[in-house]
């Protein structure tokens, strides 16, 4: 008999730490839910993420949980994960942690966002970018998780590792040309052409090539080519032995 109610009040009080546990994930169903105001938001405004997650409207708000909050909202392909809380009033407040940007990729007339770890996001109307360095991709190739995104990636991560404050500068990655990929930077308009055998090696080289232009502030530069071993040429505005458009 003394072990039957032994294990009784086991069972109950197993039953009522699974009742607790419930209305704590659920995140207070009780509470009346008025407004949700969003924390954090850099790509898109809140308004957006809101109407994304069906939650623009008090009218959706009659059956909510903070839990049911959470997951709506991190379904959105911009936002890696939510912390939702109930502040009292009615009013719940998410902090929101975005998917970080990493370049803006281009492949013909069509343009999309890759994170660092090279997955592809939409370009959502609204979306805010700044200072992205832009991939270009051929048109023909149907499958951006290629090679040459990889490529890509390689050259901006290899930058960011060797000189943060380099990779802040490039403005583009061209990998629309058959053997070569061509490097721009914000504040030069010349080309920058790299072999892809050599690929970390020339952009490495590069790196230090450009620091020294800067310090020097050489303005007369109409080519940088890095495909060759051991030889990097440097074209001039005065150097008509070979024009610019030859060599891509």
């Amino acid at each position: 008999m003394t072990r039957i109610i032994s294990n009784s009040k086991g069972f109950i009080l197993f039953i009522l730490l699974l009742i607790a546990l419930t209305v704590i994930l659920d995140g207070n169903t009780d509470k009346k839910i008025n407004k949700i105001t969003l924390k954090n938001t850099l790509h898109l405004s809140s308004k957006d993420y809101l109407k994304f997650a069906r939650l623009d409207s008090k009218n959706s708000y009659g059956n909510l949980s903070l839990l049911l909050i959470k997951d709506k909202l991190e379904k959105h392909p911009y936002i890696d994960k939510c912390d939702v809380l109930y502040k009292g009033d009615g009013i719940v407040e998410v902090e929101i942690t975005e998917v970080p940007f990493y370049a803006l990729l281009i492949q013909g007339d069509v343009e999309k966002i890759v994170t660092d770890d090279g997955r592809i996001l939409p370009v959502l109307s609204g979306t805010s970018y700044i200072n992205l360095p832009v991939v270009m991709l051929p048109d023909n190739i149907k499958d951006s998780k290629n090679i040459n995104l990889k490529d890509a990636l390689k050259i901006l991560k290899s930058v960011e590792l060797y000189n943060s404050g380099f990779y802040s500068e490039i403005s583009s990655v061209d990998l629309t040309k058959k053997n070569n990929i061509i490097l721009t930077m914000l504040d030069t308009d010349y080309p920058v052409i790299i072999n892809k055998q050599n690929l970390l090696d020339n952009v490495l080289t590069f790196c230090d090539l450009y620091s020294s232009i800067k310090n020097e502030n050489v303005k007369d530069i109409s080519y940088i080519d890095l495909r060759f071993n051991n030889h990097i040429f440097i074209g001039t505005q005065n150097d008509k032995a070979m024009g610019v458009k030859k060599i891509l």
